[in-house]
């Protein structure tokens, strides 16, 4: 499976800057989901937020 295809899919995913292979999307305005892969593609890590989301 071809991650970065399929979450690019999604329409309103972006890049997150300054970090390779992660991005970010909304799919209401409370929630923000933002996946991570590691350094050799093989796995993935995601973080859901729920009002409030650090972009730091």
């Amino acid at each position: 499976m071809n991650i970065e295809q399929a979450v690019t899919e999604f329409g309103n995913a972006e890049e997150v800057p300054g970090l390779p292979m992660a991005w970010r999307w909304s799919p209401m305005s409370r929630f923000v989901f933002s996946l991570a892969m590691d350094i050799d593609g093989q796995w993935a890590y995601q973080m859901n937020s729920l009002d409030v989301h650090d972009e730091s």
